[in-house]
């Protein structure tokens, strides 16, 4: 029979980090069915008697509580059971219905019993011990992610490219348009201040646009190139537009810094992490939707170097070529980026252990 783990889910969109789990169990041979509630299309079962319904239903061998709030009969029902609980991605507020007096002690009780918390902060943690955790069950700063898309690339291409660059600094902008050329340009004058074989690589939002780019940037007397022309940069150009297929991923890992775009304007933000991820300094703008909550992680570990208009752009280009500057910010971004295998990794092997408990 399967192993089934019951993953309760804080909210739809939480829903998807289950896949994660899965998919990294699958990874390494392992079959475990997995039974969503809280995704929006189950909803949670309502109180001691009807989490205990489902789980006699269902037969999970572990409940991972995946974010939202902590519900004492769902948790009362998992430990009549001696279902082991596994918390992620708790915050101080998911503990706060169960602070009161009159449920203190029950809160203790059941709490005491819950296997594993991982804790999105310090506070959090205070919240949980507090509430009856073992301190040494609580671990701090770190939370499960949906997986992060690492953009590929050719080696070959890589390599090549980096040859022919012969350590010339490159600093990239990412999704950009036409919109965006002025504040490029005038950024790319500044920071050449510092290092005059400096070359800007912009990535085409839509690739189509790669021409009209190019003759923007032309037309300012800055010498221009297109990927889908020629992929290597010559010595004399200043701005290459990457407007071929898997530019993006190639040139992330060969630039220093990148600018995201999409964050000056209404349109979709870049996905930071895709940046941090590759080891590029990342500087951003205020609007950063659909990504809000991973630029704020970043900006809180002082992993980005945010800026508010384009005027300071350039000062922060010219700043992070300085390797001490942005190797810092390259290490934080790491430490963020990295987080949420490191939480599957933790989840998953919890959850073996469930399945080897049962089995024995």
């Amino acid at each position: 029979m399967t192993p089934c783990v019951w993953c309760r889910c804080g909210s739809p969109a939480i829903a998807t980090m289950a896949d994660t789990l899965r998919s990294r169990l699958a990874d390494d041979g392992d079959t475990v069915r997995f039974v969503l509630t809280g995704d929006g299309s189950t909803p949670h079962p309502q109180g001691k008697r009807e989490a205990r319904a489902h789980i006699d239903r269902t037969r999970p061998v572990a409940l991972i509580w995946m974010g939202g709030t902590v519900d004492l009969g769902t948790l009362q029902a998992a430990a009549d059971a001696q279902l082991p609980v596994i918390m992620v991605n708790m915050n101080g507020a998911s503990i706060a219905p169960l602070t009161g007096f009159w449920t203190r002690g029950r809160t203790r009780a059941v709490l005491g019993r819950t296997q594993f918390v991982l804790a999105v902060d310090k506070a959090a943690e205070r919240a949980f011990v507090a509430a009856g955790v073992d301190r040494k069950k609580v671990k701090t700063d770190i939370r499960l992610e949906e997986p992060v898309s690492v953009l590929p690339y050719t080696e070959t291409d890589r390599r090549s490219i980096a040859d022919a660059l012969n350590n010339r600094p490159v600093w990239c902008a990412t999704r950009v348009t036409m919109n965006m050329v002025a504040g490029l340009i005038a950024a790319h004058r500044h920071a050449t201040r510092r290092s005059h074989r400096l070359l800007l690589v912009a990535e085409a939002a839509d690739p189509g646009a790669g021409a009209a780019l190019a003759q923007a940037f032309g037309d300012q007397r800055l010498l221009t190139e297109q990927s889908s022309v020629a992929q290597i940069p010559q010595e004399a150009a200043q701005v290459h537009i990457a407007d071929s297929d898997g530019d993006l991923g190639l040139w992330l890992r060969l630039a220093s810094v990148t600018f995201a775009g999409g964050t000056f304007d209404r349109s979709d933000a870049q996905d930071p992490f895709a940046i941090a991820t590759l080891g590029s300094g990342l500087i951003h703008g205020p609007m950063t939707e659909p990504f809000a909550a991973r630029y704020a992680r970043l900006d809180a570990a002082q992993a980005t170097r945010k800026i508010d208009q384009w005027t300071e752009l350039g000062p922060a280009v010219e700043d992070l070529l300085a390797a001490d500057r942005v190797a810092r910010l390259v290490a934080a971004g790491w430490d963020v980026t990295s987080q949420g295998a490191e939480a599957a990794d933790l989840i998953v092997g919890l959850i073996r252990d469930a399945v080897d408990g049962v089995a024995a």
